[in-house]
């Protein structure tokens, strides 16, 4: 015995205890089998907005519900910093005890991420990609192995707040070099307890541009005047275990110079995180 029907969403609006934001879901949905709650392949929804912390939006999902309480996700597409923040397709056991699945981020403008993110004082061309892969369990959720990686040749950052005024030595360098920062290679990557504590390596390599950096208070030569070059290399590399939840701020390290010389500055009298990672050079 069957029974086929149609549920239509009209701009119905929920929250979850993951995902406190789910707004104007629309679509309808046909089951094959009412008994079973079963659809056939290639049921679509749209999704005006949903926010787990970051607001995504524009969502397009196609779908199946299947036997046993398992969701074959066919394709689910958001928009996300002028790019896409997609979900690979997968079949998800509905109360199951753990369910993985990988997202995934294509061509995001870095300029729109840090004004989604809200990062200040900061500037930034150049478009970047990236995967999640996701493991949820009944208590928490872990992300192994995330990476966001800039695309193509990179692109410039520029720092223009005034953090580094009153900096000297090095970090008065690394904070001239980031005023006009032409990086070739940008990469972060992500592991740990998304209800805890998530460590990031966050590595970016490229050269000044712009106005020129002032080697004088790392390389002093008597008798000579001011030395000022442009086209110094640097390479960035910096380690960060922090909660989840100051993803934005973790975010902001990439690109924020402030926020690692400030890190810098309060470690000197702790023992550090990893004494093994090697400083900005």
């Amino acid at each position: 015995m069957l029974g086929t029907g149609i549920v239509r969403l009209d701009g119905v609006s929920l929250s979850t205890a993951t995902i406190p934001i789910v707004n104007d879901v629309r679509g309808e949905i046909r089951f094959g089998d009412l008994w079973t709650l079963t659809t056939p392949p290639g049921q679509r929804v749209t999704v005006g907005e949903l926010n787990p912390g970051i607001s995504v939006t524009n969502g397009r999902v196609a779908f199946q519900l299947l036997s046993e309480q398992r969701v074959s996700i066919e394709s689910a597409e958001f928009d996300f910093a002028s790019g896409t923040l997609a979900m690979r397709p997968t079949t998800i056991s509905l109360g199951a005890d753990e369910t993985r699945f990988e997202l995934t981020l294509r061509d995001v403008d870095a300029a729109a991420l840090l004004r989604t993110l809200s990062v200040p004082d900061m500037t930034a061309t150049g478009r970047l990609e990236g995967s999640f892969p996701l493991l949820l369990t009944r208590r928490s959720a872990f992300v192994e192995g995330g990476v966001i990686r800039a695309q193509g040749e990179g692109g410039l950052l520029s720092y223009t707040g005034q953090a580094g005024d009153s900096a000297t030595g090095v970090s008065r360098i690394a904070f001239d070099a980031l005023r006009s920062f032409q990086y070739d290679n940008l990469s972060l990557t992500l592991d740990g307890d998304l209800n805890g504590d998530v460590v990031s390596s966050i590595e970016f390599s490229g050269h000044n541009s712009g106005r020129p950096v002032d080697l004088g208070p790392i390389a002093p030569i008597p008798g000579v005047g001011r030395i000022t070059v442009r086209g110094v290399p640097f390479d960035f590399i910096v380690r960060v275990t922090a909660p989840f939840r100051r993803l934005a701020q973790t975010a902001a390290t990439i690109t924020d110079p402030s926020v690692l010389i400030n890190q810098s500055r309060e470690q000197e009298a702790q023992e550090p995180v990893d004494p093994d990672t090697p400083p900005p050079r």
